[in-house]
């Protein structure tokens, strides 16, 4: 067999395998956030206020 072709052949088989890794990744990612958004309760309409944790200093 040609080393150019086997060497193209292997590149490709690299370049698969990490997509489908990736892919496999971003499905995960995608359905943790689609079920957390059914089970979380959703965000209130009013603007949240920060709550100071320490007492400025002056």
């Amino acid at each position: 067999m040609n080393p150019s072709i086997f060497a193209a052949r292997a590149s490709l088989a690299i370049f698969l395998r990490t997509l489908r890794c990736f892919n496999a990744a971003a499905f995960v990612a995608l359905a943790f956030f689609y079920f957390a958004s059914h089970c979380l309760p959703p965000l209130p309409a009013f603007p949240m206020q920060l709550i100071a944790l320490t007492q400025p200093v002056h």
